[in-house]
């Protein structure tokens, strides 16, 4: 993740020299202590070392990369690659000059130990059980690589003569990188590739061409507060069963989709494979299939299938097991078996598989409540899975702006989830004034039916 505060690269450094060196060379008996100021500033003290940061230069391997999103100043919304170039000085000063120079040589060989034992820091790099990375830095991926820069005996002269007319100190030259500079908000996303391919299949063979779904939503009352239904490809349907009109409905156009071998559907998903290690067959012979509202019609050239929250499924031992249908891209395709053979004594099926078409699971809003003195909205969804499953990655932008997940809501343009399926956003508009406010819910990459909050003026 990408930061503002180049000070808090220059932090995770300090803290990594201090903590190293009081614990591994001093062990406690004197204090070692770093600062950032340029080493000509820094005056008469003991056993301390300053890391001043004198450069900075953009990194030219990211230089070129495309911004998220299709909006113009594409270029604002590319993180900005950085190296950061440090001079690392020791100070040590008393009435003995001839004791000084010494200790600054022992000081400096600590100092460039710690550099050289540390030159990558992570998430996980840790003296005495303390995070080095300091504070939006750390648990973002905001891993620092060290690299002492191999400066001449010559060119150091040249710095300290330009930078402080005086001999030159011993010093090392360090460039840390690579710091993400933050860029803009993406305001606009391009449509995501679902299928990539030659489509090209054999004569004979089941082939599945696009999935259609009827995406219901209501507008504003301005714009008549009527329930429009668009028909919308790739499919886009949620697993909440007995809406009206169907928001739980799929379609899968395509070629040779019925016949009288056996057939089945099946659905992969990344949650899938988490839970069940592959793609899981919709077997409608398993009776809570059926009872839960799961249904599929096959003609030769349109599959039509109804989901439900939830599908069960038979595990290697032929228990009935449950997996939820969380929000998120699927794909499904069609297991034709062909004929049957035996093999080593047992009957063994041989299919041929269609292609995969893919549809999305969509998070449905089924409501809102603002509150006038919070100036929060409580959005309630349709219980068609847990929003505080771990691992779920929410998104939330109202009128176009992002807002940031938190676990409680102080400040405007954060949200928090507070149930299985409510949140509350801390609004960055007046919920007490007449007007209509947009919401984009995305659940791993699933994007909500469009949705409206209109408030009044009390």
């Amino acid at each position: 993740m990408a930061l503002l505060d180049l000070s808090l690269v220059t932090r995770s450094l300090m803290k990594l020299l201090e903590l190293n060196i009081n614990e591994k060379f001093f062990g406690g008996e004197i204090t070692f202590t770093v600062t950032p100021e340029p080493p000509e500033k820094v005056g008469a003290v003991e056993n301390k070392v300053s890391l001043f940061c004198y450069h900075v230069a953009e990194e030219a391997f990211y230089k070129n990369f495309e911004g998220a999103g299709s909006g113009g100043r594409n270029i604002s919304r590319t993180p900005m690659a950085l190296c950061l170039y440090y001079i690392l000085t020791p100070h040590h000063e008393t009435v003995n000059p001839e004791d000084d120079a010494l200790t600054q040589q022992t000081l400096m060989g600590y100092a460039l130990k710690t550099m050289h034992d540390y030159a990558i820091i992570h998430d996980n790099t840790q003296i005495d059980g303390q995070t080095i990375l300091q504070g939006a830095m750390y648990a973002n991926d905001n891993p620092l690589q060290i690299i002492m820069r191999p400066v001449s005996p010559e060119d150091s002269i040249s710095f300290w003569g330009a930078e402080d007319q005086q001999t030159a100190r011993l010093s090392a030259y360090y460039e840390v990188r690579v710091v993400l500079l933050e860029p803009e908000e993406t305001t606009t996303l391009v449509a995501p590739v679902l299928s990539l391919g030659t489509y090209l299949y054999q004569l004979g063979t089941p082939h599945l061409a696009q999935s259609e779904s009827a995406l219901a939503f209501t507008l504003p009352s301005t714009a008549g507060g009527i329930t429009q239904i668009a028909e919308v490809t790739p499919a886009r349907v949620s697993g909440d069963v007995g809406a009206d009109p169907l928001h739980n409905r799929l379609e899968l156009g395509g070629h040779n989709l019925a016949g009288a071998s056996p057939r089945r559907l099946w659905l992969r998903n990344q949650a899938l494979t988490t839970a069940v290690g592959g793609p899981l067959p919709i077997d409608l012979s398993i009776a809570t299939n059926t009872t839960n509202g799961w249904a599929l019609t096959i003609n030769d050239e349109r599959l039509e299938l109804d989901i439900y929250k939830s599908l069960a499924y038979l595990d290697g031992g032929g228990v009935e097991q449950s997996v939820s249908m969380l929000p998120g891209i699927y794909t499904a395709f069609l297991r034709v078996t062909t004929r049957e053979r035996i093999v080593g004594g047992v009957l063994v099926p041989l299919t041929v598989d269609s292609n995969e078409v893919a549809f999305t699971v969509i998070p449905r809003i089924a409501g809102d409540a603002p509150d006038g003195p919070s100036n929060k909205v409580t959005l309630t969804l349709v219980d068609t899975f847990d929003l505080e499953l771990d691992g779920l990655a929410v998104r939330l932008y109202v009128d176009g702006e992002a807002y940031a997940a938190v676990d409680d809501t102080d400040n405007p343009g954060q949200y928090e989830i507070t149930g299985p399926s409510t949140l509350i956003f801390h609004a960055l508009f007046d919920v007490e004034t007449d007007g209509e406010h947009a919401v984009r819910l995305i659940v791993n990459g699933a994007e909500s039916a469009p949705y409206w909050i209109e408030t009044s003026t009390p």
